[in-house]
């Protein structure tokens, strides 16, 4: 039977539009939620190889100090290994696997290991130092609990050409609290210099002057084709004079620097020597006021004068310390509140004994 000569009038299926709409979006939500699902997955693995790393570089050195330097190579190649499937992130801490492997066959004088691994040591260090950022700390507002940085990067050797320009595009991350968290750099360009506000994490102003404050910043960049990491490493200078910043870069490699900042030495004395004069000058207004009221020595009108002159020379007093917080701090409850009232409390019992 031939069936491509058979004639007949059938109805066409039409689909129905709304059905068709509805599978699509469940499709595309269903995507959507696998795609999260997968990178939660491979943040928590990578999470989990990471500590695996450092527990196997761990071991390494209880092997060593137990002088068994074989299992300690071991260890600290197991964790080379694993880190090397972490991608180019890692770069810092397998850079400090790699010296204690060649550490380790130096002191079995086994020198031509020794001499390889060194090599590779020595290699990511020229990339490390290829690869900087200068992160320069210009503002530091404890009152609005905000760190502005100025970050430069000068890329050298892979990442750029015979011009000096990138040979790749690449997308840099920071953790900034305001503004814009992501820049991108084309390739052919150069790095511009990038601002970035950072916000404390923990600090108080009106604990003046024994405010103490603590804050990250973290910098990451990826090629922009490829998603794959592109490792930085993050240093630090400041011009900051009225802070002591200490800074402690991540244990992990990664481009980022923990702030503990606090006011210097020399801030706190002399807070500490203003608050110690407001309490002499208390101390003076109530002599006065003894001398009045207990001994019945007579009004002068000096006494006037000393009083007023108390009420407008005390808040100049307190400006006068470096970088004070509005009314309110830790400095003004303990000293200038106390001699301010005293200094407005002298003064009316003093007119008042002189009225009447």
């Amino acid at each position: 039977m031939n069936f491509s000569k058979a004639k007949g009038n059938y109805p066409k299926n039409e689909p129905n539009s709304a059905l068709l709409n509805l599978y699509t979006d469940e499709t595309k939500i269903a995507k959507e939620e696998y795609t999260a699902i997968k990178e939660k997955m491979e943040r928590e693995r990578n999470t989990l190889n990471l500590s695996y790393a450092n527990t196997m570089y761990s071991l390494g050195l209880t092997h060593k100090k137990l002088n068994e330097m074989d299992l300690a190579i071991e260890s600290w190649k197991t964790s080379a290994r694993i880190l090397e499937k972490l991608g180019e992130g890692k770069k810092e801490i397998q850079r400090r696997n790699f010296l204690e492997i060649a550490n380790g066959y130096h002191s079995k004088k086994d020198f031509c290991p020794a001499a390889i691994w060194y090599e590779k040591s020595i290699f990511i260090a020229d990339v490390l130092s290829n690869r900087k950022l200068f992160a320069n700390l210009d503002e530091n507002d404890p009152i609005k609990g905000d760190l502005i940085f100025r970050i430069k990067f000068v890329p050298k050797g892979d990442l750029v050409d015979k011009a000096r320009h990138l040979n790749k595009d690449v997308t840099v991350y920071v953790n900034a609290a305001r503004g814009q968290t992501e820049f991108a750099f084309p390739k052919g360009k150069d790095f511009s210099t990038i601002e970035v506000v950072v916000a404390t994490k923990s600090g108080l102003s009106v604990d003046y002057p024994f405010d103490e404050y603590r804050a990250v910043l973290s910098v990451s960049a990826v090629d922009t084709k490829t998603t794959k990491p592109v490792f930085l490493s993050l240093d630090f200078k400041t011009s900051i004079t009225d802070f002591s910043i200490s800074v402690d870069k991540a244990s992990d490699g990664n481009a980022e620097l923990n702030f503990q900042i606090k006011r210097t030495g020399s801030t706190r004395f002399f807070s500490v020597f203003i608050m110690s004069a407001m309490w002499l000058i208390i101390l003076v207004l109530l002599s006065i006021l003894y001398s009045i009221l207990v001994l019945g020595k007579k009004v002068e009108i000096a006494f006037f004068g000393f009083c007023a002159a108390m009420l407008f020379a005390l808040p100049a007093l307190r400006s006068s310390q470096p970088g004070v917080p509005p009314i309110g701090a830790f400095s003004d409850y303990i000293a200038f509140l106390w001699a301010q009232a005293t200094a407005a409390l002298s003064l009316g019992i003093i007119v008042a004994l002189w009225l009447y």
